[in-house]
């Protein structure tokens, strides 16, 4: 009898999800999660949604990463748009966006799904502080 692991896989949007991109308009959304230590881990298969309304979600496959055995975590940027199987949703700021990871072993068994957070695509704050109000300086406690 096959002894079932269940497989806890970590999704990590880094940088609240986003990372600097060439273009200002479009950011970089950075997905990573830990790999699997099971001996007989064949991929991993990666879901994602993205939109303006969270009530409206549902998740599109999107891609497959193939398990490295010295891997200890895997990473797939999108910059542009997330290209699915029957979905592309623009990466923008504005957007709502979630993932999902389940891992496949070689004998065809899929784990359950790891789920994101959904979370919202803000747009940086690019405004300066304000100005400090003027120095004031003392000398022998005289204002000069």
């Amino acid at each position: 009898m096959k002894k079932r692991v269940l497989l806890t896989i970590t999704i990590a949007i880094l940088a609240i999800g986003f990372a600097p991109s060439q273009d200002p308009t479009s950011p970089t959304i950075t997905v990573s999660w830990k790999a699997n230590t099971e001996p007989d881990m064949l991929l991993y298969h990666v879901w994602a949604w993205g939109g303006t309304d969270t009530t409206k979600a549902y998740y599109s496959y999107c891609d497959s990463v193939m398990h490295v055995p010295s891997a200890t975590s895997y990473e797939m940027e999108f910059t542009g748009s997330i290209k699915c199987q029957d979905a592309e949703f623009p990466v923008s700021y504005g957007m709502w966006y979630r993932f999902a990871v389940a891992a496949k072993d070689v004998s065809g068994n899929l784990s359950e799904k790891s789920h994101s957070d959904f979370f919202y695509c803000r747009e940086p704050d690019t405004v300066p502080p304000a100005t400090p109000s003027k120095p004031i300086i003392r000398c022998g406690g005289k204002k000069i």
